[in-house]
């Protein structure tokens, strides 16, 4: 017999109508409490904690973006001079600094993430689409979802090469934007022939613009993955 069935037993065989009461406002007392604690148990479930890795990563881009930002107020401040070599010269030491910072920043992360890899990391979906692409295997139907890792700042990641497969279509089909996807993969980079991997594996933006303004602001206080995505589920 189980607890429930025990406790009833002892209401049963209560042998007084104040002892039964008892039993009986204790008996509800407990219904109550379990059926709130299933309920607790439904609410953590939205409530997923991301693994430490991912939490780590979340660190280093917000150690970058507080070292970024005097650096960027200084830099802001430097275009209203009106002395051309004074603020050629002010700038060039600031370039140095940033460019560190950005260095020291994308290093950081990349440690943090052995072979460029992540294993359950936890995201919130804000856009899907099935799209027609070939990963060298001739074209087929993939999903990509956009999201977010929930950090500050936040890091926007695009999931890629998904297999549409139909029970995968069947799931996903019934997420809300805003829901959570756990997520293995390994970062893609981009232009790895003219950067470090540390930052070809950022998509967020670029530190500066063609003719040497300062563009870091996206780069810093937006940084962004895409993502081969090689397992996903749905919590």
């Amino acid at each position: 017999m189980d607890n429930l069935g025990r406790l009833w037993q002892a209401c049963e065989e209560a042998e007084t109508e104040t002892g039964y009461g008892l039993v009986r406002n204790f008996l509800l007392l407990w219904i109550a409490l379990t059926a709130g604690y299933a309920s607790g148990n439904v609410a953590l479930a939205d409530s997923l904690t991301p693994p430490d890795s991912q939490n780590k990563v979340c660190e280093a881009f917000a150690r970058g973006a507080a070292e970024f930002a005097p650096l960027q107020q200084a830099w802001k401040q430097t275009e209203d001079n009106k002395n051309g070599i004074a603020k050629t010269v002010a700038q060039d030491a600031l370039r140095q600094k940033i460019n560190a910072a950005w260095t020291t920043r994308n290093r950081m992360v990349l440690g943090l993430m052995p072979s460029k890899n992540l294993k359950g990391w936890l995201g919130k979906v804000d856009k899907m689409n099935i799209v027609e692409r070939d990963y060298g295997k001739g074209t087929q139907r993939y999903i990509e979802i956009g999201g977010r890792f929930d950090c500050v700042p936040p890091i926007t990641f695009t999931s890629k090469q998904i297999e549409a497969t139909p029970k995968l279509i069947t799931i996903l089909g019934k997420l809300n934007v805003g829901d959570s996807v756990i997520l293995d993969g390994t970062l893609i980079a981009h232009d790895t022939g003219a950067q470090p991997i540390e930052d070809a594996v950022e998509w967020g933006g670029i530190l500066w613009g063609p003719f040497g303004g300062l563009w870091g602001d996206d780069a810093f206080n937006r940084p962004a993955f895409q993502i081969k995505t090689t397992n996903l589920a749905v919590p």
